[in-house]
């Protein structure tokens, strides 16, 4: 997403003040946020659960929509997830911020006979979608409280986020 601002946002008010990029950077981040954009960094998830078996069939669209982004479900939830305006591409976002490829799959197990959800992707969290997504999935997921699920890490963290089942 990029941010316009005009000349006398990003005047130097000064002129004794350095022609350097990054007081250029300052400013333009300054300029964005004043105007109320947040310029988060870039949030990776890794994320692995079976769902369970009687997952209603409205949540396996929007999960293979959320994948492949082919068919629109055409009823959601009510639910903050999807009153982010980038729900949909949670799974397929990507940046050159981490080392590992951005990757999705969601997939019927014919041994397990249950449906299996594997994310890996990264993007600026703006909205907080990936705690309002990991609260929406987690009462259909086929796993007992305390079992470790994945997780996601800010870009300038050290420690990731873990993320464990918890039972509603």
């Amino acid at each position: 997403m990029i941010f316009k601002c005009t000349k006398k946002d990003v005047k130097r008010k000064n002129k004794k003040q350095p022609k350097h990029p990054t007081f250029r950077l300052i400013k333009l981040l300054v300029c964005a946020n004043k105007k109320g954009k947040n310029m988060g960094m870039y949030t990776e998830i890794h994320f692995n659960s079976k769902l369970k078996k009687d997952v209603p069939q409205n949540i396996i669209e929007i999960l293979q929509y959320m994948v492949d982004l082919k068919k629109e479900p055409e009823n959601l939830p009510e639910h903050e997830l999807f009153k982010c305006s980038r729900w949909s591409s949670l799974f397929v976002c990507d940046s050159y911020c981490f080392d590992a490829d951005t990757h999705s799959t969601f997939r019927f197990d014919d041994i397990s006979n249950t449906y299996c959800l594997c994310v890996r992707a990264n993007l600026k969290n703006y909205d907080s979608e990936i705690e309002k997504f990991i609260n929406w999935i987690m009462p259909y997921l086929d796993k007992y409280e305390g079992n470790f699920l994945g997780f996601y890490r800010y870009r300038e963290s050290e420690q990731p986020d873990l993320i464990y089942h918890k039972a509603n």
